[in-house]
């Protein structure tokens, strides 16, 4: 999902400097592609697998302060991890900034947690039913 977003912005991209960087002529083509995209190819998971795919994210020093990016980032773990707000600091404060300076492989360390925090939760749904 990752490589999608970043390759559809690269290819924006392509067009706007294939158009010598004219708005008039590249503008209704990249709005048929947002307006295609919207809702779809730039959801929350999108954006986050956008984020954390290293390929993107290594060679993009400021994909980190964009701000469409770290919104659907924020977004995705809250509602990742809804209600349990130790967890969404955890990987918000502690595991991403981690995952930005390559201290750690935080892949291995998010699914974990991910898996922990869905076993946790199945368990007690079932306990309730």
């Amino acid at each position: 999902m990752g490589f999608v977003y970043g390759e559809i912005k690269a290819a924006k991209e392509e067009i706007i400097k294939s158009l010598g960087g004219n708005e008039k002529h590249y503008k209704p083509i990249i709005d048929i592609i947002n307006t295609k995209m919207k809702g779809r190819l730039d959801s929350t998971l999108h954006l986050t697998s956008y984020l954390l795919n290293p390929y993107y994210h290594y060679n993009d020093a400021q994909l980190q302060f964009v701000p469409d990016v770290m919104d659907a980032v924020l977004d995705f773990f809250d509602t990742l991890f809804l209600g349990d707000l130790e967890m969404q600091r955890q990987v918000v404060t502690i595991d991403l900034p981690k995952y930005k300076k390559k201290l750690i492989d935080l892949v291995p360390i998010l699914q974990l947690n991910i898996v922990r925090y869905i076993q946790r939760n199945d368990l007690d749904w079932r306990q309730a039913n």
